[in-house]
């Protein structure tokens, strides 16, 4: 059935929609062991312990090494290994991070996310959003109001839609209005109609913002965010997979099963997205051109 979305607010292009949603504040001091949610944000010790019990290709006697099998993969006494995963360990040398990560079979994302967790590397500086969204200059402002045979917006790199145009929010109903992508997918009932394959597009994302908590450590805002998501049952099934985790939308993602909201006609949108960068900070170009619909059958 066709939702109506005609009575949704449409924005001019210059006016985004809320910036920084839930009002994440560097000054908003939040605890991990606050967090009221019953999810955790991610650390060196769950991350080991699931990779190690999800590693493919594992031919020993169980269907994942044991703590011992991979202290000696990786050089390391299983007393020490064992300490790694119960915590009193979390800040290990380089150099032990290294052979836990060829041990553990990661691929370079995978392992610059355990450094990341290990405290190397955190990214603390995150800019708000209308300071981002003020940096943007005129030159990609106008090549967004040219681009009007394509959906386009810009996000900062926590998901906040900072400007689109108006092809995009047709395609996204409810998107400008919720200012966060992550909180548009588990709060709006509009994404499940618009997104024929809702459930990998989420996943994607958990994913996604599980390798974002990594990089920025246990900011207000990832802290925060992760007790409003935790109340989501399925958001809790995605994000139990601690070791899963990818830096954007790869190649094979870039088909996106759509529904349009008003006809119920079903159509893909072929998606580009591009990482830029400022003197102010980092954004997430999203480029989108409509093709015929290729994908299962709802």
């Amino acid at each position: 059935m066709p939702l109506n979305v005609r009575s949704q607010n449409c924005y001019d292009l210059d006016e985004g929609g809320p910036v920084d949603p839930l009002n994440l504040s560097k000054s908003e001091a939040i605890e991990p062991e606050s967090v009221q949610g019953l999810e955790r944000p991610p650390t060196l010790r769950e991350f080991l312990k699931d990779a190690r019990k999800s590693m493919p290709d594992w031919t020993g006697k169980q269907d994942y090494p044991s703590q011992e099998d991979m202290a000696r993969r990786a050089g390391l006494t299983i007393s020490y290994y064992g300490k790694l995963e119960t915590g009193e360990r979390s800040a290990p040398d380089r150099s032990v991070l290294d052979n836990l990560a060829t041990a553990l079979e990661l691929n370079p994302a995978t392992k610059e996310h355990m450094l990341r967790l290990a405290g190397m590397g955190v990214v603390q500086d995150l800019r708000n959003p209308e300071e981002l969204k003020q940096s943007l200059d005129p030159i990609m402002m106008d090549t967004i109001h040219r681009l009007d045979d394509h959906y386009v917006a810009v996000f900062d790199t926590r998901w906040n839609l900072l400007v689109s145009n108006e092809k995009y929010r047709r395609a996204f109903p409810g998107l400008a209005e919720s200012g966060n992508v992550l909180l548009w997918y588990f709060r709006s009932a509009l994404s499940r109609h618009v997104l024929v394959e809702w459930e990998r597009e989420a996943e994607l994302n958990v994913y996604w913002f599980r390798y974002l908590m990594g990089s920025y450590g246990n900011t207000p805002w990832g802290l925060q965010m992760l007790n409003e998501l935790s109340k989501n049952p399925q958001f809790r099934e995605y994000w139990a997979h601690e070791a899963k985790i990818v830096q954007g939308r790869a190649e094979e993602d870039s088909a996106v099963r759509m529904r349009d909201a008003e006809t119920g006609e079903l159509w893909t949108l072929r998606v580009s997205q591009l990482t830029i960068r400022n003197s102010v900070g980092e954004f997430i170009n999203f480029v989108g051109k409509r093709e015929m619909y290729s994908g299962p059958l709802p």
